[in-house]
C-alpha cells in the first residue's frame, strides 16, 4: 500500500506513514483503547461511635464520683464516732484526733474510689480487665481485717469480715469473667452476689447486736445505726459500679455483633 499524502510505499496494515507520519485509513478504523485509572485501596470500615455507649461510660464515672463523696463523708462520721466513744484527756480535740488518723482516712476511705475513677476513665473495651484490680484489693483488705478481728477475739466480727472478703473476691472473679464473655448472664450473677453480700452484712450485724445484748460483749465496735446503714449503702454503690460496667460490656458486644451482621 501507498501513503495517501506523500505517495511512498508503506507496509500493509500500517496505521501511520513511516516517512511523513500521515494517519492512514487503518488508523481511523482501529478501536480506541481507554486506559483505566488505578483503583484506590479501600479503607477498613470502622463501626460508628454509639452515643449510648458514651452515656454508659459517663454513668459509671458519675457513680464512682458519688462513691468518692459518700466514702469521704462516711469516713469522717466513723472517725468522729470512734473519738466520741473513747475517753480522751482534756485538750485533745477531734481535729488533733483526725489529724493523727489522716493516713487511715485517706487509704481506708478515699483511695479505692480514686482508684476506681482513674481506672474507669480508660474505656472498658480497651482495658476491661484492669477494672477488676480494685475488687481484688478490697478483698485483700477484708482478709487483713479478718486476721485483726480474729486476733482480738471478736469472733462474730471475724466471721462477718471473712464473709465480706469472700463475697468481694466472688464479685471480682465474676466481673473478670464478664469482661471475657461480655454476656448478660454474668452481669446478673453480679447482681445476685451483691444482694447476697448485703443480706449477709445485715444478718451478721443482727448477730453482733444479739451478742452485745445477751452475751455482754464489750469488745465489739459500736457505731450508731445511721453509720451502719451508710456502710451497707456504700457497699451497694461500690458493687453497682461493677454491675453497670458488666452491662456496659454486654451492650458493646451486642452493638458490635449487630453492626457486623448488617455488613
Amino acid at each position: 500500500m501507498f501513503c495517501g499524502k506523500c505517495g511512498k510505499e508503506i507496509e500493509d496494515g500500517s496505521l501511520f506513514c513511516k516517512h511523513c507520519g500521515f494517519k492512514t485509513e487503518n488508523a481511523a478504523e482501529a478501536p480506541v483503547i481507554q486506559q483505566r485509572e488505578p483503583a484506590q485501596a479501600s479503607k477498613p470500615v470502622k463501626p460508628p461511635v454509639d452515643k449510648g455507649s458514651r452515656r454508659w461510660t459517663r454513668g459509671i464515672i458519675l457513680t464512682t464520683l458519688l462513691l468518692f463523696v459518700f466514702e469521704a463523708v462516711y469516713g469522717v462520721l466513723v472517725i468522729h464516732s470512734n473519738y466520741s466513744s473513747m475517753g480522751w484527756p482534756n485538750g485533745y480535740s477531734f481535729d488533733q484526733y483526725f489529724g493523727d488518723r489522716l493516713l487511715t482516712y485517706i487509704f481506708g476511705y478515699l483511695l479505692m474510689p480514686v482508684l476506681l475513677m482513674l481506672v474507669f476513665i480508660i474505656p472498658t473495651k480497651k482495658a476491661a480487665w484492669i477494672t477488676s484490680i480494685p475488687l481484688f484489693l478490697s478483698g485483700a483488705f477484708s482478709f487483713f481485717s479478718y486476721v485483726v478481728t480474729l486476733a482480738l477475739e471478736r469472733h462474730i466480727n471475724a466471721v462477718s469480715t471473712l464473709f465480706s472478703a469472700l463475697m468481694i473476691l466472688a464479685l471480682a472473679f465474676a466481673y473478670l469473667k464478664s469482661t471475657k464473655s461480655k454476656t448478660k448472664g454474668m452481669a446478673i450473677v453480679l447482681v445476685f452476689l451483691t444482694v447476697l453480700r448485703i443480706g449477709g452484712q445485715i444478718l451478721f450485724k443482727v448477730f453482733e447486736i444479739d451478742q452485745m445484748i445477751n452475751g455482754d460483749k464489750t469488745n465489739f465496735v459500736k457505731y450508731p445505726l445511721p453509720i451502719e446503714i451508710l456502710n451497707v449503702i456504700g457497699g451497694a454503690v461500690f458493687s453497682l459500679i461493677f454491675i453497670l460496667a458488666a452491662f456496659h460490656l454486654c451492650k458493646e458486644k451486642q452493638q458490635k455483633n449487630n453492626y457486623v451482621n448488617k455488613l
